[in-house]
Order: structure tokens, then C-alpha cells, then sequence
């Protein structure tokens, strides 16, 4: 309203087409976390069918060397779906941190190696450092 009169100025900007981008940018968002979503699950899908496979095939070997092979290619298959899993669960997909993924995969083959947790005691000094920076 103008001072001492009946009149007033007013500006309309038509924001129409940034409205229809902004809905296009939004809708591409989603569908990108639901692609991201399906190739994660067929990822881990895929290391998992390839770990049986290999177990299974384990199971036919009878020297013992054949075994150990099968046993550190199952440990590599094991490895890369842990780097898969944490790249996807982490916040920013093009790093990891270096301390989680150490402390992930030794618990996880501790487990593997049925290791006492009294025997072997890990201390990790790795705060602060990321795969991919």
C-alpha cells in the first residue's frame, strides 16, 4: 500500500517452470535411490550366491590345499561384500572410513576362525582415515 493513497504496487513472478523442475528434480531423486537400492541388493545377492557356490564346491574337494583355496577365495568374496555394504550404508558413497572397515572385517574373521576374543586383542589406530579421499 502506498502511504496516503488507495493504491498499492504488486510484483506476480510466474515460477511455474520452477516448480515442474523442482517436482523433476525431486521425482529423478527418488528414482535414483530406488536404482541405487535394487543394485545394492543384487550386488549382495550375487557375492552371497557366489560364497555358496564356492562352499558348496568345497565340499567335493579332498586335498587339502584345494580347501585352503577355497576357504581365501570365500574370505575375498566375504571382504568385497563388506567394502559393497559399507561404501552403501555410508553416508557418502565414495568413501569409506578406514577404522570401521578394519574393526568389520577382523571381528568378521575372528568369527570365521573361531578365534577367542581373549587370545587376540586388536587395538586400531586408524581414526580419522577414509578409502577414497
Amino acid at each position: 500500500m502506498i502511504p496516503g493513497t488507495k493504491r498499492s504496487i504488486c510484483s506476480l513472478t510466474d515460477i511455474t517452470s520452477h516448480k515442474r523442475a523442482e517436482k523433476q528434480i525431486k521425482e529423478s531423486l527418488k528414482e535414483k535411490e530406488v536404482l541405487l537400492q535394487e543394485i545394492h541388493h543384487r550386488v549382495k545377492n550375487n557375492m552371497q550366491v557366489i560364497s555358496s557356490l564356492l562352499s558348496l564346491q568345497a565340499g567335493y574337494a579332498r586335498d587339502e590345499r584345494a580347501l585352503d583355496l577355497f576357504g581365501e577365495c570365500q574370505n575375498r568374496i566375504r571382504t568385497m561384500a563388506l567394502v559393497h555394504d559399507m561404501l552403501y550404508q555410508s553416508g557418502d558413497l565414495a568413501s569409506i572410513d578406514f577404522a570401521d572397515y578394519i574393526r568389520s572385517l577382523t571381528d568378521g574373521l575372528l568369527g570365521v576362525y573361531s578365534v577367542d576374543p581373549d587370545v587376540i586383542k586388536l587395538n586400531i589406530y586408524a581414526e580419522g582415515c577414509f578409502f577414497g579421499h
